[in-house]
């Protein structure tokens, strides 16, 4: 059985991963996880089920923006203000809430994921009842040592170690050299609702490559 601690955590002993919580039958919440680059910290941990949700998968929380409703004022959209501004690092991610802060991890940069997921919601008590979109992407594009999260998110070769630095959305394979566009690679991309899978899924562009700006930064 889970531990209670007076934070609100379950401890679970030193589970490294959201899969080895969905073996154990845990249900969603907040849970110590024994993270790669910070220790023990809080984490928040999703348990699905079934095609519908995106298969029979743990995932835990590693990134955040900061949504809310939308005023109706162009440019004053929350979700839309955060995808644009600069987002900071923390530990022990666990809050769930729609308007907190966006925030990336600073506990799983070294972690290997098999897939990252991208959801946006608008109920935090039941996420997976209120989902709007849900995409699932495969990671591994990098065959020789495998890909961390913070490699995915920069679009870095397995060689750069750039993890305690502002690095810039790198433009590898995304665009080619003109009109190079910042984003990331994948080996294909699913629907967490279960309606679509497209194998042929390689890359998304997300910015306008500029070495200087655009960066993940970790801490």
């Amino acid at each position: 059985m889970a531990i209670k601690h007076s934070a609100g955590a379950d401890t679970v002993g030193a589970y490294r991963s959201p899969q080895e919580l969905k073996r154990a039958g845990f249900s969603s919440g907040v849970y110590k996880f024994d993270t790669p680059n910070g220790g023990v910290q809080n984490g928040y941990f999703l348990n699905c089920s079934g095609s519908s949700q995106g298969g029979d998968f743990g995932w835990v929380l590693v990134a955040r923006w900061k949504g809310g409703t939308n005023s109706g004022q162009p440019g004053n959209d929350q979700l839309a203000l955060s995808l644009r501004s600069a987002v900071t690092s923390s530990r022990g991610m666990a809050n769930i809430a729609i308007g907190d802060a966006s925030q990336f991890s600073a506990d799983w940069g070294d972690y290997r994921p098999t897939e990252i997921r991208v959801m946006t919601y608008s109920n935090a008590s039941d996420i997976l009842g209120s989902r709007g979109v849900d995409f699932i992407y495969k990671c591994g594009m990098n065959t020789d040592c495998g890909e961390t999260w913070w490699q995915i998110m920069s679009n870095t070769n397995c060689g750069d170690r750039n993890f305690y630095q502002a690095q810039p959305l790198e433009n590898r394979g995304v665009n080619g050299s003109s009109n190079a566009k910042g984003g990331q690679k994948f080996m294909s991309a699913r629907d967490g609702k279960g309606r679509w899978t497209n194998n042929n899924y390689q890359w998304h562009r997300q910015t306008d490559y500029v070495a200087g700006s655009s960066a993940v930064i970790m801490n």
